[in-house]
């Protein structure tokens, strides 16, 4: 993901980040063999109003994006980010999914899954 920190014109771009309309939330890393209905660490999770202080390490994409939504539109905007680098598409799938795809039928019979093993799998 690229920071803000890491975009074009860091500095001047994070100083001027202040758009309280603007907040994020940066949902914390984990995984687990079955879906979810609370995070694992509830104290990570809150909204963070954009500021110069909680800025540089947003996402730029979303950051920008959310900018313009926010002051083109006038409305509030609401950022999530909830992303893992360097994993395969098929562990965020489901097995009913992976299953509509020949490629994945033999695979899928010869996995032995249970609650330790790959997220969504």
């Amino acid at each position: 993901m690229l920071q803000l920190r890491d975009a074009l014109n860091p500095t001047t771009e994070i100083q001027n980040a202040n758009y309280p309309n603007i907040r994020f939330f940066n949902v914390p890393y984990g995984y687990a063999g079955t879906p979810q209905d609370k995070f694992s660490y509830p104290d990570q999770c809150k909204w963070l109003a954009c500021s110069p202080a909680t800025a540089q390490n947003q996402t730029a994409v979303g950051y920008f994006f959310a900018r313009k939504l926010s002051t083109e539109l006038y409305v509030p905007v609401g950022i999530i980010l909830s992303a893992v680098g360097g994993t395969k598409i098929e562990y965020w799938m489901s097995r009913d999914i992976l299953g509509t795809f020949p490629d994945y039928t033999q695979e899928l019979n010869n996995l032995q899954v249970n609650s330790n093993s790959l997220t969504g799998l």
